[in-house]
């Protein structure tokens, strides 16, 4: 939140001063907007997160945390790795870790489309 004073004329107030407002300006933030890339991918196929999707900010704020989450149930299913370790549940990283997580897509067998 950015904070401004601002000066105005005072015309209600008897006299001719100014008056100061401290205002708490909060600026109107758009959220970044996060686009799914298409891909296609082989078995044991390691996928730099990076590939998975886009990111971009019309505000220009730079991006500095990525949250990831495995929604899909059962160990059999792709996975994510960040810095050479399985995740298996929900984990941040800054920026300049991104380059460190993968994705490992799901076998053949388990996959929706194929069973």
């Amino acid at each position: 939140m950015e904070e401004t004073a601002l000066s105005m004329p005072n015309s209600v107030v008897s006299g001719a001063g100014l008056v100061q407002v401290d205002a708490a300006i909060a600026a109107a933030h758009v959220p970044p907007v996060v686009s799914a890339s298409h891909l296609t991918a082989a078995y044991g196929q390691s996928i730099a997160a990076s590939h998975l999707f886009s990111v971009t900010d019309s505000d220009g704020s730079p991006l500095v945390i990525y949250a990831f989450a495995d929604k899909t149930p059962g160990a059999s299913n792709g996975h994510f790795v960040f810095n050479g370790v399985t995740e298996n549940s929900g984990f941040l990283v800054s920026a300049s870790q991104l380059s460190e997580v993968s994705s490992s897509p799901v076998p053949p067998a388990a996959s929706p489309a194929c069973r």
